[in-house]
């Protein structure tokens, strides 16, 4: 073999070396499930809720999360980089932030809402779709909660 076949030779392996690379690496960041887009308002006694999380949890699947604003809503977010919800049916329930959370409540936000215990468990399940999602939950100090969506 001449110097210069072996040249683009060795030039023709490095290219598909770089290429296979670029391939494997293009998948980093992306979510590995469909999600669709959540967003949506909580309220109890017809006050918005703030300053607590509202968890989204899907059977067998990472749940999504949101820190409630203090006008009650709500956007969810699946990791760091994805925001949304695994499509399919998910049980809602809302979390009180721990002592080193409430360092990192919301613009606006003074304090989480006291929230009746019966929330703090899963209270509902609602069907995530593909694209876009709204859930207002109306909660009270006495019912089981409701959605519309």
């Amino acid at each position: 073999m001449s110097k210069r076949n072996w040249k683009y030779r060795t030039v023709w392996i490095a290219t598909c070396v770089g290429v296979a690379m670029l391939s494997i690496g293009s998948g980093c960041g992306k979510h590995e499930v469909d999600l669709g887009q959540v967003s949506g308002s909580v309220t109890l006694d017809g006050k918005p809720v703030q300053g607590v999380f509202i968890l989204f949890q899907p059977d067998g699947r990472k749940p999504s999360y949101s820190w409630i604003d203090a006008g009650g809503k709500f956007l969810l977010k699946y990791n760091a980089g994805n925001s949304g919800a695994v499509i399919g049916r998910q049980k809602v329930q809302l979390r009180i932030p721990a002592e080193d959370e409430v360092l990192d409540l919301p613009t606006g936000v003074t304090g989480p809402s006291s929230i009746p215990p019966k929330y703090l468990e899963p209270f509902q399940t609602v069907e995530v779709k593909s694209g876009k999602n709204e859930f207002n939950f109306d909660l009270t100090s006495e019912d089981r909660a409701t959605a519309g969506g």
